[in-house]
Order: C-alpha cells, then structure tokens, then sequence
C-alpha cells in the first residue's frame, strides 16, 4: 500500500490523529477465523449481555449507550474486545 511521505511524516512527529469510520473492521477475521460482530451483531450481543435483550431492535449507538449506562464505558469496551466472533460466519 503507498502512503504519502507527509502522512508517514505526520504519524513520526504525532501530528496525525487516526480516525476510524463504521465498518473498519469489515472484512477483517479474529482469533478463531470468525468474523467480529458488527451492526446489527453488535447490538443483538449487546442487548443480550447488558439488558436482557431489551432494546434488540434500536439502533446500535443507542444500545450502546445504554449498556454503557447500566455499567460502564471500560466494561463494555473489555466485553466487545473480548468477544471473539459471530458464529456460524466465516469471511476471509
């Protein structure tokens, strides 16, 4: 992959700030060959962990949230990189 020498000069000096969009992880598999849980996967895991599946059907970033409320930020970051894959998918 080529990268510009003003970007690879940008991350030497720590003037460059990485920004991830939806999706970054798309295509990417984990330890066990699966594929990490994104969108809808996402939210279903996170419903089911943090809020006994309520809040199935709303919107990602708001279920999100609201496992982030009923615990903490930490705890659901630790439970997402935790996770090892979606099963049954196995995209490569």
């Amino acid at each position: 992959m080529y990268l510009p020498e003003s970007l690879i000069q940008g991350v030497r000096e720590g003037r460059v700030v990485l920004f991830l969009g939806a999706g970054a992880c798309k295509g990417a598999t984990v330890g066990d060959g699966g594929d990490p849980p994104l969108g809808d996967s996402l939210r279903d895991l996170l419903a089911a962990r943090f809020l006994g599946n309520h809040s199935s059907r709303d919107p990602l970033a708001w279920v999100a949230e609201l496992a982030i409320t009923a615990t903490d930020l930490f705890t659901v970051q630790d439970f997402i990189a935790d996770h090892k894959s979606v099963p049954g998918s196995h995209i490569r």
